[in-house]
């Protein structure tokens, strides 16, 4: 492998799901950063690779989830010395995160940090929770001529709903404590289909149908998104 550093999206929960690719830089790295949020009681992309790493390999990165400029950039600008650091003395690093490295990842805080560094990084794929919600329920995203979108439920109810002028499905990401919003798009949509997927290919996975299903007792989808098709 060469020097570089090597970004991995690790898909959803189910380590099956991993590419040769991201697997080979896993095992040939020297440090694996494992990003978690400072909030969060476990970490997701640990429970992945954790059988293909050993412990005394593994680097945690505790990320602030905060809107505050001046933590985060404290925060990100230690962790771009860290890898820069570890580059510079021939190390092996790979930076993991869930899903797909391109939507919504810790990673894109770091990447312009790298790139003023002229530290090289080649980003391996992961398949993005949108694309395996799809997969679980076995309904097409989009058939051919359609087309969609991918946005975060803090969007806004209205703005999702307005989405589907332009496009005729939405995944919608982070949608939380957002229950009773998600199903006000639902009503509004009146879709075709409509799933909530939480804690997709883990334990505790749970896949509910929003057209049939009772949400009455859905009270905060950690780890959750919807996709909706009119």
């Amino acid at each position: 492998m060469e020097n570089r550093v090597y970004v991995i999206g690790l898909g959803v929960g189910d380590s099956g799901l991993l590419t040769l690719n991201a697997l080979n830089a896993i095992k040939n790295s020297d440090i694996v950063i494992t990003p978690q949020s400072k909030k969060s009681k476990r970490s997701v992309a640990l429970n992945i690779i954790k059988d293909f790493v050993g412990e005394d390999k593994i680097k945690m990165f505790y990320f602030p989830t905060t809107n505050n400029e001046q933590e985060l950039k404290k925060v990100y600008d230690e962790e771009a010395e860290f890898i820069e650091k570890a580059f510079l003395n021939k190390k092996q690093v790979s930076y993991v995160t869930i899903g797909d490295v391109s939507i919504y990842s810790t990673f894109n805080y770091l990447s312009e940090r790298l790139k003023n560094k002229n530290i090289p990084f080649e980003i391996i794929p992961g398949i993005a929770s949108f694309i395996s919600l799809a997969n679980r329920i076995a309904q097409p995203l989009v058939l051919k001529g359609e087309s969609f979108a991918v946005m975060e439920m803090s969007k806004g109810v209205d703005k999702i709903v307005s989405a589907f002028d332009i496009v005729d499905s939405v995944a919608i990401l982070k949608v939380g404590n957002r229950i009773e919003n998600l199903m006000e798009i639902v009503r509004r949509i009146k879709p075709s289909y409509a799933y909530l997927g939480i804690k997709l290919y883990m334990e505790d996975e749970r896949i509910v149908n929003l057209l049939e299903d009772d949400v009455q007792n859905i009270k905060d989808a950690y780890l959750s998104l919807a996709v909706i098709k009119k």
